[in-house]
């Protein structure tokens, strides 16, 4: 009876040493669900919209968040209202978003990271679905500075 107290308490230590050993080598289930989203090596990361500045800019965790490869009316410019109101009806304020810092701008524009941010129960593109909406044109001058140049939606518009 000792021994088969022993011989569990061991297979349930092992147990334990091993899956310590498996977070801190593979990172926490959550890392592993951020890389299998984002690309690159730059931050990725969840957060919480907090303000639509317009239908490029955001306000996610206390940081200014441009949206890589793409640039959408501003305030003074026809469709600024339909483009902002978009990324409000994907993505409202309070929503949790993942957001993936562009690896080729991580030097903060004007104090802004570059990123593509997924949001929604399927996680969709932000940057994408304002593209394919009509809400944004893509920025070519970028393609050549962007990480995201050869995903497939933005050479659809205009990257490759």
């Amino acid at each position: 009876m000792k021994r088969k107290l022993i011989l569990a308490l061991a297979i349930v230590l092992a147990s334990f040493l091993c899956a310590v050993y498996l977070l801190l080598i593979q990172g926490t289930p959550e890392s592993a669900f951020l890389k299998s989203i984002c690309k690159g090596s730059a931050r990725c990361f969840y957060g919480t919209i907090e303000r639509i500045t317009d239908g490029d800019t955001l306000q996610i965790n206390g940081d200014t968040i441009r949206l890589a490869l793409i640039n959408a009316p501003e305030k003074w410019e026809a469709a600024y209202e339909d483009s902002k109101s978009f990324v409000e009806s994907m993505c409202p304020i309070g929503s949790d978003v993942v957001v993936d810092e562009d690896d080729l701008q991580v030097s903060r524009s004007h104090r802004r990271i570059i990123a593509v941010v997924y949001c929604g129960r399927v996680l969709r593109n932000l940057n994408k679905e304002l593209l394919e909406a009509g809400y944004a044109k893509i920025l070519k001058d970028f393609c050549e500075r962007s990480e995201f140049a050869n995903e497939e939606w933005a050479k659809f518009y205009g990257c490759g």
